[in-house]
């Protein structure tokens, strides 16, 4: 603390206006005023009744403090002390100070997003990765959710989402972005999950349905169908095969034509699903209003999902009056995590536009895409095919370019992470669908140190790294390794994340914003 102090004192920054610290933020190439080894982001210098608020960082830490040259009360708890010439208070990056930094600086609070601008979640499994998210959204024209996190990511983690959106909320005040971001309380698959994570505050829920959708639709003959739809609510029989059996309807030069068993499939498969929506939806609606908005999807059903059933789920959601804003459905072929599209190009593009008709016709939403990281070769015909209307997820891609920044920067912590995967892989397969195979990613005595970069090109090792995240950052020992030497090699890993990033949102042809 006092060494960031010192750098305010020798830098004059209580001296300065807003407008001054704003333009050698703007100008300077440098993110940091520095002196000695501690250092001041030079975006989170910011004026509030004549206290500066700033974030700074030592070898070891990144703190925010309050400073002035008289002593003053503050809405954050504690009481400051002088320091220095100044009197100064340290503010810990905690939940409930997230909430006091919404008030005083309402740029810092989650928003939803009413715009047609692309959407990218930003997931941050280790809390320290957003400024560099914030960096490229800053070059580019699309809504950034910076907030993404899952039941089974903090599960794995032993975070909480609190501490997620708090990350996410002084990570923007440190960076000065201004621009509006979402938090995105993700995979939701129960009201006690909703109810949960509701109590952080999200702008964005995404509600899995996955649970109680029925998987088994294949597996059914025209007779058992017919048996399983009659348990539904007569009404309910009525109203489905009135609205679509036999139809077809025409959006956007797609047509969707309901054949014989089809609407049967939809209300047997869906139905479930649909009412834990409208449940949970109505219970968001009464404690957050219109301040979150909501996705659902079906990503991680075994069954693919056909146009159908995209205009059924849509149709459903719209006729119940359920607001959302997005619907994230199973692609053809597999959107694996931490590598490229496996299947046929050809047969997603054809999904991909029946999607975009309907989301474009039916209760105008995005088209969800999960598992959205490292798939390259699908981003071109997303962006092209959408007109920007989608909303693309990542989250597992940051935590493999931390992992190859330690490779390069560090060796040997790098060997006791890849022998801690090694060892977490068989428990983590039970929580991911992949198929990498183990055998394939070389054995570590065989790799020099000057080659372990190259790893990052093994799509079985990205696998391997990318889901077994949870044991890795469990040891104690091991997560505090890696946390100090990202910390202390803080530039190298922004700039991996930039150039990472970069690529994927390149690919899907987002439009850059003009510098300055």
């Amino acid at each position: 603390m006092r060494d960031i102090i010192q750098v305010a004192v020798r830098n004059k920054l209580l001296d300065q206006s807003q407008e001054a610290l704003d333009q050698a933020a703007t100008g300077a190439r440098e993110p940091l005023y520095t002196a000695g080894k501690a250092g001041i982001y030079r975006s989170s210098c910011r004026f509030r009744d004549s206290v500066l608020f700033l974030v700074g960082r030592t070898e070891t830490d990144r703190v925010m403090l309050a400073l002035s040259k008289t002593q003053f009360r503050s809405a954050f708890p504690g009481k400051p002390q002088r320091m220095q010439g100044v009197w100064a208070l340290e503010i810990p990056m905690t939940f409930p100070n997230a909430k006091k930094l919404w008030e005083m600086f309402p740029f810092t609070r989650p928003v939803t997003t009413k715009s047609s601008l692309p959407g990218i979640g930003f997931g941050d499994r280790l809390g320290i990765s957003t400024a560099a998210h914030i960096r490229v959204a800053k070059q580019y024209k699309l809504f950034p959710v910076f907030a993404q996190q899952s039941v089974r990511e903090l599960s794995a983690l032993g975070r909480n989402y609190q501490q997620t959106v708090a990350d996410a909320a002084f990570a923007v005040f440190q960076e000065g972005y201004q621009d509006g971001y979402g938090a995105d309380a993700d995979h939701m698959r129960s009201m006690r999950d909703v109810r949960d994570f509701a109590k952080a505050e999200p702008s964005m829920m995404t509600l899995d349905i996955s649970d109680f959708v029925r998987g088994d639709m294949d597996s059914l003959d025209n007779r058992s169908l017919q048996e399983a739809f009659r348990k539904l609510p007569k009404k309910e029989q009525s109203r489905i095969r009135r609205s679509y059996s036999g139809k077809s309807f025409n959006l956007s030069g797609t047509s969707i034509r309901f054949r014989p068993g089809d609407a049967e499939r939809c209300a047997v498969m869906y139905h479930s699903g649909i009412e834990f929506a409208a449940k949970a939806s109505a219970y968001l609606h009464k404690i957050r209003g219109e301040d979150c908005t909501i996705e659902f999807t079906v990503d991680e059903i075994p069954v693919e999902t056909r146009l159908v059933d995209h205009f059924f789920i849509a149709s459903e959601l719209e006729a119940r009056e359920i607001p959302f804003y997005s619907l994230a459905f199973r692609f053809p072929g597999a959107m694996q995590k931490g590598v490229d599209y496996k299947g046929d190009l050809r047969a997603f593009r054809s999904t991909f536009e029946g999607f975009a008709a309907v989301a474009t016709s039916v209760s105008p939403h995005r088209v969800g895409i999960h598992s959205g990281s490292d798939k390259f070769s699908l981003y071109p015909w997303i962006g092209k095919l959408s007109g920007g209307s989608y909303h693309l997820k990542t989250s597992g891609t940051s935590w493999l370019v931390a992992i190859e920044t330690i490779a390069d920067i560090s060796p040997d912590l790098y060997r006791r992470i890849h022998e801690k995967a090694m060892d977490e892989f068989p428990k983590a397969l039970a929580r991911y669908e992949i198929d990498a195979d183990i055998n394939e990613v070389p054995a570590l005595e065989k790799v020099r140190d000057r080659q372990l970069k190259d790893l990052l090109s093994n799509p079985h090792w990205r696998q391997l790294m990318h889901i077994s995240y949870g044991g890795i950052l469990s040891d104690e020992d091991l997560r505090k390794d890696i946390m100090q030497a990202l910390h202390k090699n803080e530039d190298a890993y922004f700039a991996a994340i930039a150039k990472h990033f970069r690529a994927h949102i390149d690919g899907l042809g987002v439009e850059t914003r003009k510098a300055g």
